[in-house]
């Protein structure tokens, strides 16, 4: 049985690896829109000291665990207050609405989008539309060599990677096999070698 409201927290090391990988955003607006237990906020803090976050979340309760303050809402339905934009969006969304959150990120964010998401993500024939549509400017992969614990225990039974779009610089980049744990050890790039 799934947690109420999706609250599988991402660990702090990996929010860490995984924002690690950005360039630097000060002076940039950075959304995480589903907050949760607050680890990409303290990730991007600690990245980016002068950005701009900006946190959403549809669990009141995030609010004491993101140390930052968070405003009550889902993503889904916080721009109907009125058209709001954003240089990037970084996180990790419930996996019930992944693409639905990608969709919104990729519609407010200026610069770029980071999602940590199952890999499964790729694949379905429902999502063609989606990867020939809004989805087509996926620019960077990296596949995690070591799953991650979204519950404190054991590793999660669905292999992650670390999704980026980017809109101004792409790359177009697939690691698939990208050691966040030893996040400054040697990368396996799509053609072998280094990356």
């Amino acid at each position: 049985m799934r947690r109420p409201l999706d609250r599988y927290y991402t660990p702090d090391d990996l929010a860490r690896a995984c924002v690690g990988t950005l360039p630097c955003l000060d002076g940039l607006t950075v959304l995480e829109p589903s907050a949760g237990g607050g680890a990409f906020i303290r990730a991007l803090r600690a990245h980016s000291s002068r950005a701009r976050l900006v946190a959403l979340d549809i669990d009141s309760e995030a609010l004491a665990r993101a140390e930052i303050d968070v405003e009550t809402v889902d993503f889904l339905r916080w721009r109907e207050g009125g058209f709001k934009r954003c240089d990037w969006v970084v996180g990790n969304p419930p996996f019930a609405e992944a693409q639905e959150h990608v969709e919104a990120a990729l519609r407010v964010a200026r610069v770029g989008v980071a999602m940590l998401l199952r890999l499964a993500f790729l694949e379905s024939a429902e999502r063609l539309d989606f990867w020939t549509g809004p989805g087509a400017g996926l620019d960077e992969v990296r596949v995690l060599a070591h799953r991650p614990s979204f519950t404190g225990g054991g590793t999660d039974s669905a292999a992650y990677g670390w999704f980026v779009w980017r809109t101004l610089a792409p790359r177009g980049r697939v690691m698939p096999c990208w050691d966040w744990r030893g996040a400054a050890s040697r990368q396996v790039g799509l053609f072998g070698g280094g990356a």
